[in-house]
């Protein structure tokens, strides 16, 4: 079955913007952890970086499952929706789940870094 570009566009509007709410969410809770750091003090540490290694890798594991599906999508693309604009940039999505999730995983590291 091939989608044509209606049905794309709501299936993106679905999957990615929850995705990238997600990625907001995730480093509005890493600065909501350092103050709780900041509250509770040095013997919150571990607890709080073991929260933040928690959070990333849910994260990261929701990106790569909406880079996989946009993957599946690009491929199940009608002929008409491949030759608009949008469906031509289909490409990169790799690249793109590096970029995000080194920047998702740079999170603990630093909690790392301060927390321990």
């Amino acid at each position: 079955m091939k989608f044509n570009t209606s049905e794309l566009v709501e299936w993106f509007n679905h999957r990615v913007y929850p995705m990238i709410a997600f990625v907001i969410t995730h480093f509005v809770v890493g600065g909501i952890l350092v103050a709780a750091y900041g509250l509770a003090g040095p013997d919150s540490g571990l607890p709080l970086f073991i929260i933040s290694v928690a959070i990333a890798l849910t994260t990261v594991l929701f990106i790569f499952s909406t880079i996989a599906d946009m993957k599946l999508l690009a491929i199940d693309a009608s002929d008409e929706f491949k030759a608009t604009q949008l469906g031509a940039s289909m490409k990169g999505f790799d690249a793109f789940a590096i970029m995000f999730s080194v920047l998702v995983l740079a999170v603990p590291v630093a909690h790392g870094l301060l927390f321990l």
